[in-house]
């Protein structure tokens, strides 16, 4: 299931995530968020995250084959590396 919902960006550029969507995800005041913005496609994407800081996040761009199973491949090779994918 998905939630929607259009807010405004006020004057320091803040949004305010509608309560709603803010209990069904667990977000809580204090939590660290992962933003991604993509300049090309102009969306925006808002992750909260499992750890309490951010001190531990690393940004990793992978390059795929376009053949069956490779995202798989890739996804098995950082598992076993200790690394928990955040988003794809």
């Amino acid at each position: 299931m998905k939630l929607t919902a259009l807010v405004k960006v006020d004057s320091k550029g803040r949004v305010t995530i509608p309560q709603a969507i803010r209990q069904a995800i667990g977000i809580e005041p204090g939590m660290v968020m992962l933003l991604i913005g993509d300049l090309d496609r102009k969306e925006l994407f808002i992750s909260p995250l499992i750890s309490e800081s951010a001190e531990n996040i690393y940004y990793i761009e992978l390059n795929l084959k376009d053949k069956p199973g490779a995202l798989a491949q890739a996804a098995s090779a950082l598992a076993e590396l200790g690394i928990d994918i955040i988003a794809s």
